[in-house]
C-alpha cells in the first residue's frame, strides 16, 4: 500500500488531530474539555490553509523510494509529514509575533485573535514544538528510527532558531557586518539556516530514512547541498514578494523594510547602489512609516532590482538543476526536479 496522491496526506489530517489531542489527554489534566477545545482551535487554525509542501515533499520522497509497504508503515509516514507541518506552524506563530504580523495565509495571525494575544501565542509556540516529540514517541515503533527522526527535528529546529536570530537580532547583525562580512553573505547564511533546513532538508532526510537509506550514503551530502540552495531561492523569492507582491496574493502584509530585514533586495542594493543610494536606504529602512518605505522602494526601482531578481532566479534555477543531476538516486532526482519547477517564478 502507498498513498496515491497528495489527497491521502490531506485526508490524514483528522487522524493526526486525534493523535495530537490524545497526546494531551494521556496527561489527565484538569479542565480537559476547555484545554482540548482551545488546542483543537489552535491546531485547526495554524495547520490548515497553507500549501503543505513540506509534508507533501516528505511523502513523495518516501513513496518514491519505498514503493509498497504495510498500511501501518504508511500511516506512520503520513503522521511524520504532519509533524513537519506542525513544526512549520510553530515557526509561523513565532515569526508573526516577532514581525508584528497582522495577516497570514489570508487570515488574521493567530496571536491577534480575541482570547489569544502575545502571551498565549508564545506559550502556544512551546506547545506546538513539544507536541511534535510526543506524537513521534507515540507513533514510531522502531527505536532507532525514532532517535534518528528526533535528531533530525532537533537539528532543523536549532538551525532555524539560529537563522531567525541572524534575521531579527540587529546587534548580532551589526557585529557580523562590522567584521567585514557582506550583507549578501549574511543573507545567504540566514536563508540556509532559517529556511533550508526545516523546509527542505528535514522532509527529504526523513523521507529517505523511512526508506532505510543509509545516513552515510553519499547522496545525503548531495541532497543537503540541493536543500540549502532551495532554501536560498525560496527565501529570496519571499523577500521579493514581500516588497513587490500584493497582500491579497501572498496572504500577508509586507513588513521586511519596516523590520530592517537583511533581505535579498537589501543585500543586492548594498552591492549595486551608489554611496548616495545606500545612504538613502540605510537612513530609511527600519522605520514604520509609509514615506520611508517608499524611499527604500524607489531606490530598489532605480537599481532595477526586479530585473536583477529575474536574472538571479534564472541563474539559481540552473545551478540547482545541475546539482540535482549529480544525485544518483533517480527517484529523488525526479522529485527534486519537479519541486524546482514548481518553485520557479512562483507568485505566492
Amino acid at each position: 500500500m502507498h498513498p496515491d496522491s497528495d489527497l491521502d496526506f490531506v485526508k490524514h489530517y483528522d487522524t493526526f488531530l486525534n493523535l495530537s489531542l490524545a497526546a494531551i489527554k494521556c496527561y489527565d489534566f484538569s479542565h480537559q474539555e476547555e484545554l482540548l477545545g482551545y488546542y483543537s482551535k489552535l491546531l485547526n487554525y495554524t495547520l490548515t490553509g497553507g500549501k503543505l509542501y513540506r509534508g507533501k515533499l516528505l511523502i513523495s520522497i518516501a513513496k518514491a523510494l519505498i514503493g509498497t509497504a504495510s498500511p501501518e508503515k504508511w500511516n506512520e509516514i503520513l503522521t511524520l509529514g504532519w509533524c513537519v507541518e506542525l513544526l512549520q506552524s510553530a515557526f509561523i506563530v513565532a515569526d508573526d509575533i516577532m514581525d508584528n504580523g497582522i495577516t497570514r495565509r489570508g487570515k488574521a495571525c493567530w496571536h491577534t485573535l480575541p482570547g489569544v494575544g502575545v502571551g498565549n501565542g508564545v506559550n502556544d509556540i512551546l506547545f506546538l514544538n513539544t507536541l511534535i516529540y510526543r506524537i513521534l514517541s507515540n507513533t514510531i515503533k522502531d527505536r532507532e528510527l525514532l532517535l534518528n527522526v528526533m535528531e533530525f527535528f532537533q537539528r532543523a529546529t536549532m538551525a532555524t532558531i539560529v537563522g531567525q536570530s541572524l534575521d531579527t537580532n540587529h546587534t548580532i547583525q551589526q557585529l557580523i557586518l562590522h567584521k567585514g562580512t557582506s550583507a549578501y553573505d549574511l543573507f545567504t547564511s540566514i536563508s540556509k539556516n532559517k529556511t533550508g533546513h526545516y523546509s527542505f532538508l528535514l522532509p527529504i532526510q526523513i523521507g529517505m530514512i523511512c526508506a532505510e537509506i543509509d545516513l552515510n550514503n553519499l547522496n545525503l551530502a548531495k541532497v543537503t547541498k540541493v536543500a540549502m540552495h532551495f532554501g536560498e531561492l525560496f527565501q529570496a523569492q519571499d523577500d521579493f514578494l514581500d516588497c513587490f507582491g500584493t497582500a491579497k496574493v501572498i496572504g500577508k502584509c509586507s513588513t521586511d523594510i519596516q523590520e530592517k530585514k537583511i533581505t535579498w533586495l537589501l543585500a543586492k542594493a548594498m552591492q549595486l547602489g551608489s554611496d548616495t543610494q545606500k545612504k538613502l536606504v540605510m537612513d530609511n529602512i527600519g522605520k514604520n512609516d509609509k514615506e520611508s518605505v517608499e524611499i527604500v522602494k524607489n531606490v530598489y526601482n532605480e537599481l532595477n532590482l526586479q530585473g536583477e531578481f529575474e536574472k538571479y532566479e534564472q541563474e539559481k534555477y540552473q545551478q540547482i538543476l545541475h546539482d540535482i543531476k549529480a544525485i544518483d538516486l533517480n527517484e529523488i532526482r525526479k522529485i527534486l526536479e519537479n519541486k524546482l519547477s514548481s518553485m520557479y517564478k512562483r507568485s505566492k
